[in-house]
């Protein structure tokens, strides 16, 4: 007998308003840059299939939300709109098409990056491992045209936060920080982005900070 449970899934939608001064003068009281979030809440009918938690590791690519199963060792795959389980995709742990550690990834299209603790891999929307990237063979340094980081040592891809994917120019955008976080002079510098060309696997560093 099927197990049937229900899936909550609370949708947050932030809309951001930003008005925008295209003149010397100064906003007048009237005008702010605001934000409202807006959240709701549905329910999707699952099997045994699904895990029905999905909390760090997850993403959404337009209407579809993808959730990592470490039980089953699938990315579960869910239509908002229609409200209904359509796919789980599974991830080999060994061979051709093995995928030894999920610590995030990001879809894009037909195409996912996992992002492992050595590695990207890039896969399809069957499982079928299309590319792997060693981020030991990326070149990763402090400067970069226009972009330079003075005095810290040569820079790490952050494993701990999320990297994104963009299938259209093939392009990685990943956290960096510095080696020598310790050291109170420089502890927050070089916590930057960096974008990763996946068929060249040159990199970019990119001069926009996060926390």
């Amino acid at each position: 007998m099927k197990r049937h449970n229900i899936l909550h899934i609370r949708i947050i939608l932030f809309l951001t308003i930003i008005n925008f001064c295209y003149s010397c003068k100064q906003k007048s009281p009237e005008q702010s840059d605001t934000t409202k979030i807006y959240w709701d809440t549905i329910k999707i009918a699952i099997d045994e299939n699904y895990y029905g938690i999905y909390t760090m590791l997850s993403d959404v690519y337009k209407d579809k939300l993808y959730g990592y199963n470490h039980k089953l060792r699938t990315i579960d795959v869910f239509d908002l709109s229609n409200r209904k389980a359509i796919q789980n995709i599974p991830l080999e742990k060994e061979g051709p098409d093995g995928i030894p550690l999920v610590d995030g990834y990001s879809v894009c299209g037909n195409e996912i990056i996992i992002n492992g603790r050595t590695q990207y891999i890039i896969i399809d929307t069957t499982g079928k491992v299309k590319k792997k990237i060693q981020k030991k063979d990326l070149n990763v340094e402090n400067t970069y045209p226009g972009y330079t980081i003075e005095n810290i040592k040569p820079l790490l891809i952050n494993n701990f936060i999320k990297s994104y994917y963009n299938c259209n120019t093939q392009e990685i955008i990943a956290p960096v920080y510095p080696t020598d976080i310790l050291n109170t002079e420089t502890r927050y510098e070089g916590f930057c982005l960096l974008k990763i060309n996946s068929n060249t696997n040159t990199t970019t560093l990119l001069p926009i900070p996060y926390p």
